[in-house]
C-alpha cells in the first residue's frame, strides 16, 4: 500500500540528498539518516534502485557514500548495504572493493540472494558493462512499476 511507497520514496529521497551532498564535497551525513538509508536497503525497490546509480555519472561519489553507510552498518543490517557498495564498484570496473563489500555481506547474511548472484558473475568473470547493461534494464523495469 501506500506506506510501502512513502518508504521507498523516504529511502530514496534521503540517499539523493546524501548523495547530492557527497557531490558538493560535504560528507557530513548524520547518524540517523546513515541509518534510515541503510535500514531502507532491506526494501529490494529501494536497494535495486540504489544499485542502478551505479550507471549515472556521480558513481565515484556514491562508492564513497556507501562505502561510509557501510562502515557504519551493524553487522546484522549490512548485506544489502554492502551488496549495493559491491554492485556499484562492479559496474565501475571492479577491484579489491568490490571482493571486500561481497565478502562482509556474505558473512552478515550467506543466503543473501543479490551477493550471491554478485558473488557467482564475479567468480564467473563476467565483464563490468555486462553488469552495467543489466542495471539499465533493471532501471527501465523498475520505472514501469
Amino acid at each position: 500500500g501506500g506506506d510501502v511507497v512513502s518508504f521507498v520514496d523516504r529511502t530514496m529521497v534521503l540517499a539523493r540528498t546524501a548523495l547530492g551532498a557527497y557531490v558538493e564535497g560535504r560528507r557530513d551525513l548524520g547518524d540517523a539518516d546513515a541509518v534510515r538509508i541503510v535500514l531502507g536497503l532491506h526494501d529490494k525497490t529501494s536497494r535495486d534502485e540504489l544499485a542502478t546509480w551505479g550507471i549515472d555519472d556521480n558513481a565515484g561519489e556514491l562508492v564513497v557514500l556507501l562505502t561510509d553507510l557501510a562502515q557504519r552498518a551493524l553487522d546484522e543490517h549490512a548485506a544489502p548495504v554492502c551488496t549495493v557498495l559491491a554492485s556499484v564498484a562492479y559496474q565501475m570496473g571492479g577491484g579489491p572493493l568490490v571482493s571486500v563489500a561481497l565478502e562482509r555481506a556474505l558473512c552478515c547474511d550467506p543466503g543473501y540472494t543479490m551477493a550471491r548472484i554478485l558473488a557467482a558473475m564475479l567468480h564467473g568473470q563476467v565483464k563490468p558493462a555486462e553488469l552495467r547493461s543489466l542495471s539499465r534494464k533493471v532501471r527501465r523495469d523498475l520505472r514501469r512499476r
